[in-house]
C-alpha cells in the first residue's frame, strides 16, 4: 500500500504476469480502481476496475529505496578506474625523455 505524505492511501501494489510468482512483476494500482463487492451474507470484496492489458502494460513498481540502488551502481559503473597503477598495484615507470616507447605486447 502507499500512502501520500498526508496519510491517505494512494495505490495499491500488485503482482501481475508470471505463474506461482515466477517472472511476476509489481506495479501500483490507484486506489480509486478498486471497487467493494457487498454481497449479503458474505464478506466485502475488493474489485479491481481495470483490464488485464492495463495491468500487462503498467510500468514496473520500483521502490524509492530499489531506485537509489539502482542510481548508485550505474554512478559507480560511470566512475573511470585509477590511472597511472600497473599491475601488481605498483606505479608505472615515467616514460624516458626522447626514449623509443616499447612496442606493445601481441
Amino acid at each position: 500500500m502507499l500512502f501520500d505524505a498526508d496519510g491517505r492511501l494512494k495505490a495499491v501494489v500488485v503482482g501481475v504476469g508470471g505463474f506461482l510468482g515466477i517472472a511476476e512483476r509489481d506495479v501500483a494500482v490507484p486506489w480509486d480502481a478498486f471497487g467493494v463487492n457487498r454481497v449479503e451474507d458474505q464478506n466485502p470484496m475488493l474489485r479491481l476496475n481495470v483490464s488485464r492489458e492495463q495491468l500487462e502494460t503498467a510500468p514496473e513498481f520500483v521502490s524509492v529505496q530499489e531506485r537509489r540502488m539502482a542510481e548508485e551502481a550505474a554512478r559507480a559503473a560511470q566512475t573511470p578506474p585509477a590511472t597511472g597503477i600497473g599491475a601488481g598495484g605498483a606505479m608505472a615507470p615515467a616514460p624516458v625523455p626522447g626514449a623509443t616507447p616499447p612496442a606493445p605486447a601481441q
